[in-house]
């Protein structure tokens, strides 16, 4: 069965209840528990909780302060306003993300698309690409210890622990 959210119009759930894909033109707030259904239409789905993603969301995303997502990169497609938590575990990321919020890499992610956001923190033995494009970090980039960044963009830092590696191409800048 498939769920329509029509324009101005929202539906507040866990996503574990709902069964289907959904037509999200208004706004879809999830308040926690796991996505496996597609998210189309050209409305916003508002992460108001613990989420797991699992399935494609062509929607922009809203993570609400103190709220988790966690999903693989490829998955989103919107752009994303990070106020809470990020967690990518894995894929390709082309949503520009801006907000107050963390991001986090949980294993390898490749990065097409500028990264605005307070903290970035990529794990243990994990890798993040930046593949040409900015990635802002306006508090605190913590690369734990034989994690890596391979940077061939902008990478513009205010403060850092960096415990890992940086390594730049020759087109690649670090500020």
């Amino acid at each position: 069965n498939a769920v329509t959210i029509n324009q101005n119009r929202r539906l507040t759930t866990n996503a574990n209840d709902v069964i289907g894909n959904i037509n999200n033109l208004g706004n879809y707030v999830l308040t926690g528990g796991e996505n496996s259904n597609w998210i189309t239409g050209t409305g916003t789905t508002i992460i108001d909780g613990e989420v797991i993603n699992s399935s494609t969301i062509l929607n922009n995303v809203t993570i609400n302060s103190d709220k988790q997502l966690i999903t693989n990169a490829t998955n989103i497609t919107g752009n994303i306003k990070n106020n809470g938590n990020l967690i990518f575990n894995d894929g390709i990321n082309n949503s520009v993300i801006t907000g107050t919020g963390v991001t986090q890499i949980y294993d390898d992610v490749i990065n097409q698309a500028n990264i605005t956001q307070n903290n970035l923190e990529i794990l243990e033995n994990k890798q993040l690409t930046n593949s040409t494009a900015t990635i802002r970090i306006n508090g605190l980039l913590t690369v734990n210890n034989n994690a890596k960044i391979i940077n061939d963009g902008n990478l513009i830092i205010k403060n850092g622990t960096n415990n890992g590696i940086i390594e730049e191409t020759s087109n690649a800048s670090t500020t």
